[in-house]
Formats: C-alpha cells, structure tokens, sequence
C-alpha cells in the first residue's frame, strides 16, 4: 500500500502544471501537490539572438573608403564651360548640354558617390546621375540606351525616358544632391544636403560614367570635392 501511495504521488508530481506564488517578484513557484515548503525557480526561456539588420545605405554623407580617389570630370570632351569643379552651359541659346566623369564605372567595383551643388540656375533643369559608357556620344541622357538620372527641378528619377517620382523637391542654390552607386548591389541612393533620402534605382546594369546635363543658358553646377570612386 505505502509503495501505491509513492507511485500515486510521484504522477501526481509529473503532471500536475506550475502556478505562480503570489510573492510580487514571482520568484518562488510551487508546484500542485509538491512540498509547498521548498522553493522551485522555473527555467528561462532560451535567448534567441535576434536576426541580423540588413546592410543598408549610410545615414549621412558617405565617406571615401581606404584606397579611394577623387571623382573627376572629363574636361578634355567637355560640353561645357569649365572653372575649377564648375561647370557652365556654355549658351548663347538653351539647349542640352553635358559633361561626363573621367573613370568608367564597372559593375561588383565597390562604391562610387557623385555629389553635386547648383551654382546658379534659371530653371533648375539640370540633370546628374549615371549613364551607359558605351554610349558616350548621346547627346542627352534621353538619347543614351541605359542612364539613370534625377531632374533637380522636380527630384524626379529618369530611368533613360521612364519618369518616376523620388524627391519631390526643387533644388535651389547652394543645396547638394548626392548619388550613391552601389556597383556591387546594383543600386544607387540619393543624398540631399547630405542625409539620405531614397533608393533612387535598382538592378543597376552596364558600365556607367557620373554626367550633368544641362538646359538653361547659364546654369552652373559644382561637383563636390566629397565625390569619390573606389
């Protein structure tokens, strides 16, 4: 009978559920048909880590990486008026008109940023971005088979002729656009006054050049000197 009476106890123990003692910590937990006597301390749960941010764009200006050098524009074919990192529409009349930068940028070649500043505009419509390297001839991003540029007078995107809007804003002077080209990740992100603000495009393809377009007699827009390529 005592050996009865063990066994009983002993289901009793394994089946009956943990109930909280009413102590404010919580601490001590006893179970139904135990000893209420002695102390019981539940197990923790186990951590689980949580999964890894994704790698995104920098918040704030991107920084030239070790190894890096100065973005720099290909003032031997220029289109434009040149005065340090400068450059004017050269006039008399309105029309497009384009400088383009000196290095080809490949795709999986790291990080490239291009940053640039209105000088002085009528309109705003001026136009920077990247554009394909094979065709460096086109007269207007437009005309060339693979570009992908903002218009500073809207901040909309130009995928070549395919318009979307992106940052809905009219650049005015002194104020910076920066692009982010992410050859690895086949994106590009738009900084303005060195925030970021979108992914401007995706699944980036070809080998491209940084190049300003402009329409307005006069316009001028710096490259700054943060513009760097890897």
């Amino acid at each position: 009978q005592q050996q009865q009476q063990q066994q009983q106890a002993t289901s009793l123990y394994n089946f009956n559920t943990i109930s909280a003692q009413s102590t404010p910590d919580r601490s001590r937990v006893s179970m139904v048909g135990a000893d209420p006597t002695v102390p019981f301390t539940a197990a923790a749960p186990p951590r689980v880590a949580p999964p890894p941010l994704a790698a995104g764009p920098p918040p704030t200006t991107p920084q030239a990486p070790p190894g890096s050098r100065a973005l720099l524009m290909d003032t031997a074919s220029s289109r434009m008026l040149a005065h340090g990192n400068t450059f004017y529409h050269p006039g008399p009349t309105d029309g497009y008109c384009k400088i383009l930068g000196a290095d080809v940028l490949s795709p999986n070649t790291g990080t490239h940023y291009f940053e640039v500043s209105i000088s002085q505009s009528a309109a705003a419509m001026i136009f920077v971005g990247f554009w394909d390297a094979s065709d460096s001839d086109a007269p207007d991003f437009f005309a060339n088979r693979n570009s992908y540029t903002i218009c500073l007078s809207s901040g909309e995107t130009f995928l070549v002729e395919q318009q979307s809007p992106c940052l809905n804003r009219v650049f005015q002077p002194g104020e910076t656009l920066g692009l982010l080209f992410d050859s690895n990740s086949a994106t590009i992100h738009a900084y303005v006054n060195g925030a970021w603000a979108a992914q401007a495009f995706s699944q980036v393809t070809g080998s491209l050049r940084a190049a300003i377009v402009t329409y307005n007699t006069s316009d001028g827009v710096t490259v700054s000197e943060q513009s760097f390529t890897s």
